[in-house]
């Protein structure tokens, strides 16, 4: 929420360092973050690659759920993964950036050059655990249907939301300085890892009300993931509908909307 002073791409590279477009020394030191990281080349074929495991750990997994324990694949919050040839004492200077590029060819990982991608970033899914088993919410049936229509048009589609997020900001800066003034109302899951990687929910709310002049409500779902729409479908029906019958309904319908297109 809200229209910073730079598109969300670049604030996140100033945050956590340029695996976009840095040199190689700056992508090695370049922590993780899934909105980079599906921006880098290769990221929707890593993903496709294990399609099945890696749609039952983003389905299934939240900060609540039990867990297979030691299943998450890589908890380094870097980026890239470090070559094994070059002593961590000795990544990032300019001493292990020239080892890195002279054996990069006895590893299996290879990072040398300037052509790091996808392929040597661990994506979301294998930096969180596997859960135990499907949520309730999600039968066998529902899950298989969701792995097959990932097979059949892949994960290129999806990830182009993050691809255009700068391009977004570029095309609103009539937006600059402005707040939502339209009645609004929030709704998520206490657990939702989204909401983890914003602060928490206070840090949220607190954003919130910052940028939306008439936010009526924010709700936290208890023991609910990102998915809140299926995980508890009464609760957030109910909150809608409440929302909606709050509103002026005659006010609503005669305001005038200018189209953009």
């Amino acid at each position: 929420v809200g229209r910073g002073k730079c598109g969300v791409l670049t604030s996140l590279r100033k945050k956590y360092g340029d695996s976009l477009h840095g040199d190689l020394r700056e992508k090695l030191g370049a922590r993780f973050n899934y909105m980079l990281h599906h921006n880098l080349p290769h990221a929707a074929d890593e993903y496709y690659k294990d399609r099945k495991e890696a749609l039952f750990r983003i389905y299934a997994y939240h900060p609540g759920v039990e867990c297979v324990p030691g299943t998450a694949d890589d908890m380094d919050d870097k980026m890239f993964l470090l070559d094994p040839a070059v002593p961590s004492a000795l990544q990032g200077s300019e001493e292990g950036t020239k080892s890195s590029e002279r054996d990069c060819k006895a590893v299996s990982l290879p990072i040398c050059g300037n052509d790091l991608d996808a392929r040597h970033a661990p994506g979301l899914w294998k930096r969180i655990p596997q859960p135990c088993s499907l949520p309730d919410w999600m039968t066998e049936k529902d899950f298989d249907f969701y792995v097959s229509e990932y097979t059949r048009n892949g994960f290129h589609g999806g990830l182009q939301w993050y691809n255009v997020l700068d391009l977004n900001w570029e095309l609103t800066r009539e937006l600059s300085g402005k707040r939502v003034q339209q009645p609004s109302l929030f709704i998520s899951g206490d657990e939702d890892m989204v909401i983890y990687a914003h602060g928490g929910a206070k840090a949220v709310e607190s954003k919130l009300r910052e940028q939306c002049a008439s936010l009526q409500n924010v709700v936290f779902l208890e023991g609910c993931g990102h998915w809140i729409q299926q995980e508890k479908a009464k609760e957030v029906n109910d909150e809608i509908i409440s929302f909606l019958n709050k509103q002026d309904r005659c006010q609503l319908s005669c305001r005038t909307v200018k189209s953009r297109l």
